[in-house]
């Protein structure tokens, strides 16, 4: 009777090496798409799509009076007095906390 078990091994062995090159094969051939694809997506830095207007970001930063973060640009209202974002429902409260008339002190001011 013929013993296959050396064959059935080197046949296994060779089956987990294929395996492991095509794997590798694939590893780095994702890899490169994926460098490929990165640089396709920037525009080059000197581009004007990547200029700033000067304005302030808005988007994600709290608000001054009820600290919910804005979620479009559109929402935030600028403090005329301090420029502190509010939206607009919070800047009336906003101001009549944060820029109220001082109170006159008890001793030296003018009551």
């Amino acid at each position: 009777m013929l013993d296959f078990t050396p064959l059935l091994v080197a046949a296994g062995l060779l089956l987990v090496f294929v395996l492991a090159v095509v794997g590798l094969v694939l590893l780095v051939r994702r890899q490169a798409m994926h460098q490929g694809h990165r640089s396709k997506m920037r525009p080059p830095r000197d581009e004007p799509r990547w200029a700033s207007d000067g304005a302030p970001q808005r988007v994600g930063r709290p608000c001054a009076a009820c600290s919910e973060v804005f979620v479009t640009d559109g929402e935030a209202t600028a403090c005329d007095v301090c420029e502190a974002l509010c939206h607009a429902n919070c800047l009336a409260r906003h101001c009549s906390a944060t820029h109220a008339p001082a109170q006159a002190p008890f001793r030296g001011g003018d009551a």
